[in-house]
């Protein structure tokens, strides 16, 4: 007679999404029987509906030599790269339409795609190497209320990795590559990624990481120039940031470079707080995410409960280890992952990770755990500035920046209506009198002000008009019939923005 341990993990499984020669496979991988198996499937076929089987992403695999996965880390090209930036004509339809210079909104095919390659791959290295994999089951990316190690006899995996449970520190060397291919043109965009951490465990409740990483591309005719060189450290749930270089010489990438050079920046619940109820920035979830590796780390024994084992490759000898191989993957987010587990002590050797985002964005990365049980002194750095502090005037900028851009699109208007610029300004200030937009003047007059600023000057004529206003840091922004931003201080409707 069938057992109904046997049954229930059929069930389970269907439930949980898994196909059934997969669960087949798994359980006379665990010593059941053929026969035990068909009847297991028959009484559950019997006692319920079988469920519709969600196609599964099969794990994307390159031939490999036998002999080792190939880990190479090569150095960012440090060259520096800056590009204009030129104001946009505003719809004529008279509303705030406020941009961060740190949105990261997509801004067109390419670039999008590059954007969401760099911080997928950047969560990841931070998910790897603050605080272990263990961040993985905090998240939700699996969620382990059904695995399937769950079964009456243990895989072999399950015994190989018992010996993780005692490790208290580790450090990890990554490496690997960003593929993004450009539909319209057919050009692939290759980026390095490296990236260097030290995880210290052995106070459970305050784990600490410590991080180098690099993203970098070659600059060529095909190829946008990236380079962001980054340290950072965790304590518990504090997150300190430093970064040493950050170019992005394409649009549409956040413009990170007032962050350089501002020794390490904290972060911390204050920080989630302020950029939580700040509609005007877009990096909050990047940086809580980062924080959240470490809320709670917890030992590469929890691998069992979300790494879900597809099949155990034949074995291998790296670098003098022997060492099994197993591939998986982790389901929720279809990560592909193998790991490679020493046979001398059951510890985890590395590992090799490779996502497919869509079809035109492909990265994989390759990691080696090594120096395990010999931790590192961790401290938080003794100057820090509160991210909130450094971010707060860019976007006191940018708001007024936008203000100005729609004072400029209403002047368009009101020259189109009336041939001239000369009802946009009255007595030397924003007309708010002018028909049809005086309302509107009035309001973004006052966004500047509140945002600090003084209230702008406004001097106009027939042909030419030129409007300022000096920022809490006592230099000026202004705009001009051309539509340009700059920090001129007008003194006359021809006076031009620079």
């Amino acid at each position: 007679m069938v057992e109904q341990q046997l049954i229930d993990y059929v069930k389970k499984a269907r439930d949980a999404g898994q196909q059934d020669f997969q669960t087949r496979s798994l359980l006379l991988k665990n010593g059941w029987s053929n026969s035990e198996i068909d009847e297991a499937f028959a009484a559950a076929n019997s006692t319920t509906p079988q469920n519709q089987s969600k196609p599964q992403i099969q794990p994307q695999t390159q031939q490999q030599s036998p002999n080792q996965p190939q880990q190479t880390f090569s150095q960012p090209q440090q060259t520096i790269s800056q590009q204009q930036n030129y104001p946009q004509t505003s719809q004529q339809k008279f509303q705030p339409s406020y941009q961060s210079s740190i949105d990261m909104k997509k801004s067109g095919n390419s670039v999008g795609k590059l954007l969401l390659a760099i911080f997928t791959v950047l969560i990841i290295i931070s998910l790897l190497g603050g605080g272990g994999f263990a961040y993985v089951l905090y998240s939700g990316i699996y969620n382990p209320e059904w695995n399937p190690f769950n079964v009456p006899k243990k895989i072999i995996f399950d015994d190989i990795i018992s010996g993780v449970k005692d490790i208290k520190s580790y450090k990890l060397e990554t490496t690997g590559k960003i593929t993004l291919k450009d539909n319209i043109s057919g050009n692939q965009t290759f980026l390095g990624i490296s990236s260097q951490s030290d995880v210290n465990l052995t106070d459970e409740n305050l784990p600490k990481t410590s991080s180098l990483f690099n993203i970098y591309s070659k600059a060529d005719a095909n190829t946008p120039l990236v380079s962001i060189n980054a340290n950072t450290i965790s304590l518990g749930s504090d997150l300190y940031v430093k970064i040493n270089e950050w170019i992005a010489d394409e649009k549409g990438i956040p413009n990170l470079e007032n962050f350089q050079n501002q020794g390490w920046l904290k972060y911390d619940q204050e920080s989630s707080e302020f950029l939580k109820s700040n509609e005007y920035t877009k990096i909050e979830p990047i940086i809580e995410l980062a924080r959240g590796t470490n809320l709670l780390p917890q030992n590469l024994a929890d691998l069992k409960s979300w790494f879900l084992v597809r099949e155990q490759l034949k074995d291998e000898v790296i670098d003098g280890q022997e060492v099994y191989r197993f591939l998986g993957v982790v389901e929720k987010n279809n990560l592909n992952l193998e790991i490679w587990v020493r046979k001398n002590d059951s510890m985890i050797y590395g590992y090799k990770l490779t996502k497919a985002l869509d079809q035109n964005i492909i990265f994989d990365i390759t990691g080696r755990i090594y120096d395990l049980n010999n931790p590192s002194d961790i401290t938080a750095p003794e100057e820090t500035k509160k991210i909130e502090d450094i971010i707060r005037p860019m976007i006191t900028v940018k708001k007024i920046e936008s203000d100005l851009k729609n004072i400029w699109t209403v002047a368009q208007t009101t020259k189109q209506n009336t041939e001239e610029y000369t009802e946009l300004c009255y007595k030397g200030l924003l007309n708010g009198y002018l028909e049809g937009s005086g309302d509107y003047l009035i309001e973004l007059n006052n966004n500047i002000i509140e945002q600090g600023a003084k209230k702008p000057i406004c001097l106009s004529s027939a042909d030419n008009f030129c409007i300022s206003t000096e920022l809490p840091d006592k230099t000026f922004m202004c705009v001009d019939k051309n539509g340009i931003i700059g920090t001129t201080k007008c003194v006359s409707s021809a006076t031009e923005c620079q």
